[in-house]
């Protein structure tokens, strides 16, 4: 009983081979898997690596859109304020295209006043050539009217000359006459001071004469005569310019001559 009969020995043949056959096969698989296994891992290694590429340039994405942002945002207020000074703008380019046909205007009616201003010119100088004689004749006559102002100007100088001499002169006349109608008072003054005197003299002469008759008819009477009988009025007191002479001559005296002055004071005395 311990052998095998022929169709279990081929049986057992059959599965052994069959048995290596699946033996190889799974050899194989194996071989394919660990290949793809080896394969598998250079894949998740490189997924690894991309996955951290992929973060990074995600990262760095997202900064690059926060500055696309924030650059936007800066150039929307750009394009903001552009617009407002593109409006300022307008609204100045309309002023001033009003302004231009303003000045067109201006320049139009400037254009027309040269014209005009051109046409009267060329009759003023039409004028002018005709009176170019006339204008001749006259500049004669203003050479000669100004010669005639020269001559006048020249006879004034001298004419002003004579007037301030003559006021000079006639200031010194003033005051000579000043002088002269002072000494005038001064000496009516010593006449009128010497007629005083000259009546007193008289005056105390009859006095005396009376005042001797009577002595000489009441010899031996007892009574004195009053010496009321011998006073005389009280002499006039002489003028300033009595005393003002002698002390002129005084002084005259003391200096050994008589001076202009002195003289006339003299005379007046």
């Amino acid at each position: 009983g311990g052998y095998l009969s022929g169709r279990e020995a081929a049986l057992l043949r059959e599965q052994t081979a069959e048995l290596r056959r699946e033996n190889s096969g799974l050899a194989a698989a194996n071989h394919g898997l660990e290949k793809a296994a080896g394969t598998s891992r250079i894949e998740v290694a490189a997924l690894s690596a991309s996955t951290a590429d992929k973060d990074a340039l995600v990262a760095k994405t997202s900064s690059l859109l926060e500055a696309a942002a924030d650059a936007r945002r800066r150039l929307e207020e750009q394009v903001a304020a552009q617009k407002e000074e593109a409006a300022k703008l307008q609204a100045k380019l309309t002023a001033s295209a009003g302004e231009i046909v303003k000045g067109n205007q201006i320049i139009s009616r400037l254009q027309a006043d040269l014209r005009t201003s051109k046409s009267k010119v060329r009759l003023k100088a039409s004028a002018m050539a005709q009176q170019a004689d006339v204008a001749s004749s006259t500049q004669q006559a203003l050479d000669a009217t100004e010669r005639e102002v020269t001559e006048l100007k020249a006879q004034l100088v001298v004419a002003t000359s004579h007037r301030d001499a003559a006021e000079a002169a006639a200031a010194e006349g003033r005051r000579q006459l000043a002088e002269a109608q002072q000494l005038l008072k001064s000496n009516q003054q010593v006449i009128q001071w010497l007629n005083s005197e000259l009546n007193e003299s008289q005056a105390g002469a009859r006095a005396h004469t009376a005042a001797s008759s009577l002595l000489s008819s009441s010899r031996g009477n007892p009574f004195r005569p009053s010496p009321l009988l011998h006073a005389s009025t009280p002499p006039l007191e002489r003028p300033a310019s009595m005393a003002a002479c002698d002390a002129s001559a005084a002084g005259a005296s003391a200096a050994g001559g008589v001076s202009a002055g002195g003289a006339s004071a003299g005379a007046g005395c």
